[in-house]
């Protein structure tokens, strides 16, 4: 068989893994969802329910706040993404920060997407990103709004390098040296 001939049929191997993958991971969900109070990058209280606006789903970001690279790394690249996503769905990020820090550092990264701050509730915790050892952890969640105004924890997955999320992982592997040990920076 001629080297494309395998690479085609590999990648429609992975294409199968990757979709039962996903069928498996849209399995976890179906929690319902408590209505938390989080805050605006300008501290102003916001019904979590009121961020699904006029959709029923809702696509957050799971961010571990200003001090991680490598969530800011996620971030930054959803900003050139940031009018598409909104046109398929509401979406938003949560951090850990309070407001005033929160505020401070999506203006310095000029994200042009809504931030929210969850520092006094247990958001976070509740949804499975935290830790064991208490850290934040970096990843998304999908909701969506039934019928009876309730909302489920419709799916979630985790951020971290070489995941399906964030493009600079895979041209990495195509480089003569691999990522070679690289991490991300806040400032370069």
């Amino acid at each position: 068989m001629q080297i494309n001939e395998q690479i085609k049929s590999l990648q429609e191997q992975i294409n199968e893994k990757n979709k039962e993958l996903l069928q498996l991971k849209m399995q976890l969900g179906g929690a319902g969802v408590s209505n938390y109070t989080l805050y605006n990058k300008e501290g102003a209280a916001t019904s979590f329910y009121s961020l699904f606006g006029d959709k029923d789903e809702l696509l957050i970001i799971q961010n571990m706040g200003k001090s991680c690279s490598y969530c800011t790394l996620w971030a930054d690249g959803l900003n050139g993404s940031a009018k598409h996503i909104s046109n398929r769905i509401n979406w938003a990020l949560v951090s850990p920060d309070k407001p005033a820090v929160l505020k401070e550092f999506a203006e310095s990264r000029n994200w042009q997407f809504e931030v929210y701050s969850c520092h006094d509730n247990s958001f976070k915790q509740d949804l499975g990103f935290i830790w064991a050892n208490g850290t934040s952890a970096p990843g998304f969640s999908v909701f969506k709004k039934t019928g009876d105004g309730k909302v489920i924890h419709f799916a979630y997955d985790w951020f971290g390098p070489g995941d399906q999320f964030s493009p600079i992982w895979h041209f990495m592997n195509y480089f003569p040296n691999g990522n070679n040990n690289w991490s991300p920076k806040l400032v370069y």
